[in-house]
């Protein structure tokens, strides 16, 4: 898609962690346009930390929730920074983001959760969006939505309901950060499939695993793959180098 709209553009991005600074990524530029897939492979980007789990916050700069100490990031032409915060909220709703980890509100059902973004910007009704839901849960392999909070639900199960949230709103820019983490393999076809499908109707897809199994299977559907490397990002030819 040559002409297709630029929905994620990184210029001379440099992101810097205080906690890990030997993993810093900098001069990162790369733009993802509509239908168009990439996959980021990460070295050393989760850790283990005071009986919590933390990764290196790449998807929360695509975001604009976390500050680059240099560069610019843009997302569907404009920078974060030029963005009301009203704006930023209607941007975000226009990322299905599947987080490395736990991002459940816990007084919340998990149908709640799922809806609750759509519902606060008012983009379907909520009898809809359950509806939808349904459709997305059962399409990744459950037989519906749980009716109960989230920690009363398996890891496993879970997973693939962060799934559903992602593809919920239809948006614009997939972000998926170790998907594959608690889901079995045998549903991850079911992942691939669904991100294919956004992809023909024009969403960008940036992916952000180290499974070799999942690379192989974004690549075969056009993701370009790039590395990080010595604090830079560095694209991997099919033949790993």
């Amino acid at each position: 898609m040559p002409d297709s709209e630029c929905i994620l553009e990184f210029e001379a991005v440099d992101l810097v962690d205080p906690l890990y600074p030997a993993e810093s990524l900098r001069a990162m530029s790369f733009s993802l346009r509509a239908g168009e897939s990439l996959l980021i492979r990460p070295r050393l980007a989760i850790h283990e930390e005071k009986g919590g789990l933390e990764s290196f916050p790449l998807a929360d700069c695509v975001e604009g929730l976390w500050p680059c100490s240099r560069g610019m990031v843009r997302f569907q032409g404009r920078a974060w920074s030029d963005y009301s915060t009203r704006e930023q909220w209607k941007a975000r709703a226009q990322i299905g983001r599947v987080f490395a980890f736990h991002a459940w509100v816990n007084n919340l059902t998990v149908l709640e959760n799922l809806t609750l973004a759509g519902c606060f910007h008012q983009l379907a009704t909520a009898s809809e969006l359950e509806r939808r839901a349904v459709e997305w849960a059962r399409r990744f392999g459950l037989d519906g939505v749980p009716g109960v909070r989230p920690g009363f639900v398996g890891k496993t199960e879970l997973r693939r309901l962060e799934w559903v949230r992602a593809f919920l709103l239809v948006p614009r820019l997939l972000l998926l950060e170790f998907p594959e983490m608690d889901a079995p393999w045998g549903v991850l076809p079911l992942l691939v499939q669904a991100v294919v499908e956004a992809m023909s109707r024009g969403a960008a897809v940036l992916w952000i695993t180290d499974d070799p199994a999942l690379m192989a299977e974004a690549r075969a559907h056009g993701a370009v793959v790039m590395e990080a490397v010595g604090g830079q990002l560095k694209r991997v030819e099919e033949n790993g180098k």
